[in-house]
């Protein structure tokens, strides 16, 4: 496909990682979107709300989405603000999942019923529950996933005699249930 010169040269075919927000900026940002509104943020839920963001990242969107669902609601108690950033963890883990296609979410699926007998698994105990999958389409998803943040790989070398393999393990453990969940849906 030839595609026009103005179109290509503005296409980024490589991810390109910003920096982080920091605090100051983060409340910067609030300021320059939000408050200018003249709302009555207490700056306690304020800082509160920052600290969740800084802790995501430095994320602005987490922010700004939570300071505005609390200002929709008329509330900025810490119960209200912790409720609502686990909402828009729920909603981004479902865009998530639901961005998996068929294959994907059953290898995860899977993967997460393996951890329920077992904190690390190898690939082998993968193969099994997978037998329709090839070793290397499940290496490609073992990578995905590390790549996404949900499991983390530790490389096991046993030289000559034993090779070179993987170890697996989730690395939020703590949101399984709602990963199961949502992956029922």
């Amino acid at each position: 496909i030839q595609i026009p010169d103005d179109a290509r040269l503005t296409l980024f075919f490589k991810s390109i990682t910003f920096k982080s927000y920091t605090n100051e900026e983060l409340k910067g940002i609030i300021q320059d979107r939000i408050l200018k509104y003249d709302l009555n943020i207490p700056e306690e839920s304020l800082n509160y709300i920052i600290g969740i963001g800084a802790r995501e990242n430095g994320s602005a969107r987490v922010v700004l989405k939570i300071v505005r669902n609390c200002v929709d609601l008329e509330k900025f108690d810490f119960n209200t603000i912790n409720n609502q950033w686990e909402e828009l963890k729920k909603k981004d883990w479902l865009s998530y999942i639901n961005s998996l296609n068929q294959s994907e979410r059953k290898f995860y699926s899977n993967l997460l019923n393996l951890f329920s007998d077992k904190e690390v698994i190898n690939p082998n105990d993968i193969k099994i529950t997978n037998a329709e999958l090839s070793f290397s389409r499940i290496s490609q998803l073992i990578s995905r996933f590390e790549y996404d943040g949900l499991i983390d790989i530790d490389w096991i070398n046993k030289g000559v005699a034993g090779g070179r393999y993987r170890n697996v393990m989730l690395s939020k453990p703590q949101l399984t249930p709602l990963f199961k969940e949502l992956l029922a849906e």
